[in-house]
């Protein structure tokens, strides 16, 4: 999981097969704005982005123009883009899907551009986050109809990420589709029937991207933690305790680990790894304290940490390492008695 929560609010409802069997823009901006603002109150981290709109579909009985379409919301709620937090795009390459990467304006490639430009006359800024989540073109294998050989469907998406879709605005590109090689989308396939993959998966995989870091909330709640407040000199004790993966990310051993503190000598601390730990799951770790021989007063901090940085609830714990006691003593005062380990090789 990430931060972001992205949720995109429904599909081209400027096609009536789209939403219920009628355009009705007046209707999606109702919906569209009462699920961003539920969602909104729920939690911040949600990312709300509107439908992306058919940027090719006509005015006609059982579609509207996505200009028409936008001008339409607008003036039913003047603030009804405020409810969302970027643009989605489905900018596809007309007509048929078989456009060229060089062409320009709606219904092509860098369709993205005239949305937002449009957009601005309603008061979005020009500098709105922009999602493709539809694109791509139609190839003319598998006995499917479409204009171009897989190769130059290859070729004009590496012409279209490297040269039209580095817009600093563009956030995300998903294709569509990577594995549907039946009807009806079998033209836009990336994945043959058997499996195997057309020449645009190779060629979009083997480009230079930024590598994906999201950011991730991370946190850790310590239960059943527990230390008594006095111990023994010269002796080892094991205690178990629980952490709860309350963040997003899931620990392992290899970049997440227990960060400790203490004033105890060198050496006296030891804790289990950290083992697999998805969200809302617990880890169960291990700790061994070895007192030394000196009686003092003693304190412990543990709190998880992931690249040296630490994260979560923090267990502070302080504790008294006493004599150890004659056996009438330990008899009528019994001094951590649970969870005792074993004697150093001197007890």
């Amino acid at each position: 999981m990430v931060k972001n929560r992205y949720v995109v609010l429904f599909n081209e409802p400027n096609h009536a097969q789209e939403w219920g069997g009628e355009v009705k823009p007046e209707e999606y901006v109702a919906v569209a704005a009462a699920f961003s603002r539920e969602l909104k109150a729920a939690s911040d981290d949600f990312f709300v982005l509107p439908a992306g709109l058919d940027a090719a579909a006509p005015d006609s009985a059982s579609t509207m123009t996505l200009l028409t379409y936008l001008s339409w919301a607008f003036d039913y709620d003047p603030n009804f883009f405020t409810h969302f937090d970027g643009w989605t795009s489905h900018s596809y390459p007309n007509p048929d899907f078989s456009g060229s990467p060089a062409a320009t304006g709606l219904g092509s490639v860098e369709s993205f551009k005239s949305e937002l430009n449009y957009l601005s006359r309603f008061g979005v800024g020009p500098n709105l986050p922009v999602f493709i989540t539809e694109t791509g073109w139609a190839h003319n294998q598998e006995k499917v109809l479409g204009a171009h050989t897989p190769q130059a469907v290859a070729d004009y998406f590496t012409t279209a990420f490297t040269q039209i879709w580095q817009d600093p605005r563009v956030v995300a590109v998903t294709p569509f589709v990577l594995n549907y090689p039946q009807d009806p989308f079998g033209r836009f396939s990336w994945q043959k029937p058997e499996g195997s993959f057309y020449p645009q998966f190779e060629a979009v995989k083997n480009l230079d991207k930024p590598a994906g870091d999201p950011e991730q909330i991370h946190y850790g709640q310590f239960a059943d933690a527990v230390l008594p407040d006095k111990l023994v000199v010269d002796y080892h004790y094991a205690f178990s305790f629980k952490i709860k993966n309350l963040g997003q990310s899931i620990w392992d051993k290899e970049n997440y680990s227990l960060n400790f503190a203490t004033n105890l000598p060198a050496g006296s601390i030891s804790v289990s790894p950290l083992p697999v730990t998805e969200p809302f799951a617990e880890a169960k770790l291990n700790l061994v304290v070895a007192t030394p021989d000196v009686p003092g007063e003693y304190n412990l901090s543990l709190q998880l940490q992931k690249d040296g940085l630490v994260f979560g609830d923090k267990f502070v714990t302080h504790f008294t390492v006493v004599s150890r006691p004659s056996f009438l003593d330990a008899f009528l005062h019994p001094v951590a008695t649970f969870n005792l380990y074993c004697p150093t090789a001197s007890c």
